[in-house]
């Protein structure tokens, strides 16, 4: 029972380790490395592809390869800040240049104001659900801090559990070393025979006459 629940355990933690390592990779060392940036969708404008809470990496995008279809996150005014993140819906050519027409998949009609090229952000390379809340709740200075400090646990864990599975499969061999020597030992006979040295009869013969010899002699045993 114990070596299961030990199993179940080792299981459940390993399960739980590749879980935080992969949420890790998508919310900080992919963006990182692909130099993304995260985003937090804050409204219901992008349902049902995305709901509130959900984390959106961006990639930086050349914005003459954005095409109709492609998700993409702007600067509400040029040079100001604050953010959407809209399905490109239609690309509008000019003599001034590429614009874009946007709209939420939520929403009934296009955004009001066309997003000009200097406004793009870039393109969504993939969302992951519930992470924007974390992502909201933090700052970065604090996000660089756990990002340290989780790699350091991630480590750590890492360890232990190596450490632990070889002490575990040490137990293990040495218990079964241990039975293997007991079944041998029990198995080693007495030095009397597999009976107690008289046959298998009371060593009186097999009738109680007089005519019959008293068989004392002992016979072997097998």
């Amino acid at each position: 029972m114990r070596s299961r629940l030990r199993v179940v355990g080792a299981v459940l933690s390993a399960a739980a380790l590749l879980l935080a390592v992969g949420i890790a990779l998508a919310t900080v060392v992919v963006p990182r490395l692909m130099g993304a940036s995260p985003y937090t969708v804050l409204t219901g404008s992008m349902r049902p592809t995305w709901e509130p809470g959900t984390l959106v990496i961006v990639d930086p995008v050349d914005p003459a390869a954005v095409e109709v279809g492609d998700v993409i996150t702007f600067q509400l005014e040029p040079g100001i800040p604050d953010v959407a993140t809209h399905r490109v819906v239609g690309v509008n050519v000019t003599s001034d240049g590429r614009n874009f027409v946007t709209q939420g998949d939520a929403n009934a009609s296009p955004d009001a104001d066309p997003v000009l090229p200097e406004q793009v952000r870039g393109r969504v390379a993939y969302a992951v659900p519930w992470m924007g809340h974390v992502n909201s709740a933090i700052n970065s200075d604090t996000r660089s801090d756990l990002v340290v400090l989780g790699a350091v646990v991630l480590i750590g864990y890492g360890a232990w559990q190596l450490g632990s599975g070889m002490l575990l499969r040490r137990r293990v061999a040495g218990e079964s070393r241990a039975d293997g020597e007991s079944r041998d030992t029990a198995a080693q006979p007495d030095g009397h025979g597999s009976t107690d040295g008289q046959g298998s009869t009371d060593g009186q013969g097999s009738t109680a006459g007089h005519g019959s010899t008293a068989e004392h002699g002992r016979r072997d045993a097998g």
